[in-house]
């Protein structure tokens, strides 16, 4: 079995949930990702735990494309 690098994990640092529910991005996370004012985030609860997943709602088909191929090569691996 080969195993695939889907996608590097980042730090970028802590955010804090504001008064009105706000969170900042971190600067960093905003340049790499070149996130913009009015951009629009989709915020997904992650599968496991208390986590939160953003996406950037222009990549979101990117981004099944990739969960879609993945689950594939797994169901390739338990022989179905």
């Amino acid at each position: 079995m080969t195993k695939k690098v889907v996608h590097e994990a980042h730090f970028y640092g802590v955010a804090t949930v504001g008064e009105r529910g706000q969170v900042v991005i971190p600067s960093d996370a905003r340049k790499d990702l070149k996130l913009g004012t009015g951009d629009k985030m989709l915020v997904i609860k992650g599968a496991v735990g208390d986590a939160l997943v953003f996406v950037k709602a222009r990549e979101m088909g990117k981004f099944l494309g990739k969960m879609s191929d993945m689950i594939g090569e797994i169901r390739e691996e338990l022989g179905g």
